[in-house]
């Protein structure tokens, strides 16, 4: 994750994730145990450029997400939990019984159950470049829900729901002014793969007659402020 003008690799913000007693959350195992963490984004993004922030779009650090992390031979170490990742920053050890393969998002959505009252409206399988794969054997699958006040959640396999709606980002009164969003999408791929997943979204919720939410507010740095 280093590089020549950034040695110590990208800086993020992250926080422990926490059980209903407000403890931190730990996978606890027979071999060991490790802390679950959330990837908030990057460390102060608002103060970040373009070009700099441009390098957290080809990482597979995802915004939003869980990971494992724990603290062997002298350094800190971080890991989805999936398997057959091949990421160039530290991950944690693929050794143990079968339990340390259950991926971090799967273990923190046990404990949390982020999606209750959410409604299943439909899925769509989308290919690396974040175009519609036309079988259900399609790369990433893309799930959509709704939930009680009408607000859409999206999951990317199991990520943590995602909320997608409308925005105006100048603020205009123009209806050509709206653009869709979807938050914490970093990560799932550059930014070309990242607009296509947008399209291929909008496009089947437009197809499915599903109403998109519109927000009134400024677009700064993949957030709203009203």
């Amino acid at each position: 994750m280093a590089s020549d003008d950034s040695p110590l690799g990208l800086h993020y913000a992250i926080r422990p994730v926490r059980d209903s007693q407000g403890q931190p959350l730990r996978d606890v195992g027979e071999m060991r145990s490790r802390w679950v963490i959330e990837v908030i984004g990057p460390a102060h993004e608002n103060i970040l450029s373009d070009k700099k922030l441009k390098k957290y779009e080809v990482t597979p650090i995802r915004d939003g997400e869980y990971y494992y992390c724990e603290f062997y031979n002298g350094s800190w170490h971080m890991s989805d939990g999936g398997i057959g990742k091949a990421y160039a920053f530290y991950l944690s050890g693929r050794v143990g019984q079968a339990e340390w393969l259950q991926n971090a998002n799967d273990f923190v959505e046990r404990h949390h159950k982020p999606d209750v009252g959410h409604t299943h409206l439909f899925d769509v399988f989308l290919n690396l470049q974040g175009k519609q794969y036309p079988r259900d054997d399609g790369l990433n699958k893309y799930s959509v829900a709704m939930d009680k006040e009408g607000r859409l959640f999206l999951r990317i396999n199991n990520s943590p729901p995602k909320q997608m709606y409308m925005i105006n980002p100048a603020n205009e009164r123009d209806d050509s002014s709206w653009c869709f969003l979807i938050e914490k999408l970093r990560g799932h791929g550059d930014r070309e793969v990242l607009s296509n997943i947008r399209e291929s979204l909008q496009k089947e919720l437009q197809q499915q007659g599903i109403t998109i939410p519109r927000v009134r507010g400024i677009r700064q740095r993949g957030r709203v402020h009203e």
